[in-house]
């Protein structure tokens, strides 16, 4: 069955390289081709010609290719957006002129499951609009802690994105 791919991928790899070209992708090329053979094994593997009334077997694939490098590249520049969010957040002038954004943005991605409960609490406190010694009265902690558990949870953030990222 592996042999069987490569073959395929030797014969079809003009599909990915047309959707590579199509999108503009310059910069990390070989990595958009790895996803784009994996998007070529799974067409080639759910393609059904009964089904298929034009019997083009490389238009279907193509347009499976190009969506799931479509939505690989979505991801991506989603978590780009968070990761610029969270790096502008390190400096004290801009942190409370972004902070709102940054919070509904980490909210959206559902990467607040990856935090701890302490910082999942003062995320939802700050969405809801509560100011910092608010926050820290209602959880009894300092304001020193809790200035360290949000930079310690957009650290977190940070590194979950970076994983998730293709470089």
């Amino acid at each position: 069955m592996n042999n069987k791919f490569s073959n395929i991928l030797k014969e079809k790899d003009y599909l990915i390289k047309s959707v590579i070209n199509k999108l503009h992708i310059y910069e990390n090329y070989e990595d958009f081709f790895q996803v784009g053979a994996i998007a070529l094994y799974e067409a080639y593997m759910k393609y059904d010609p009964v089904k298929d009334q034009y019997h083009n077997m490389d238009v279907y694939l193509y347009y499976s290719i190009l969506n799931h490098m479509k939505n690989e590249l979505t991801r991506i520049n989603k978590y780009k957006k968070i990761e610029i969010c969270v790096d502008l957040y390190e400096n004290d002038y801009l942190a409370p002129i972004i902070e709102d954004d940054l919070i509904k943005r980490i909210e959206m991605e559902d990467l607040l499951t990856n935090l701890t409960k302490e910082q999942q609490n003062i995320i939802n406190l700050k969405r809801y609009g509560y100011k910092n010694n608010e926050i820290a009265n209602i959880l009894n902690i300092s304001i020193d802690q809790l200035k360290y558990q949000l930079k310690l949870a957009f650290n977190k953030i940070r590194n979950i994105i970076n994983k998730t990222s293709i470089n």
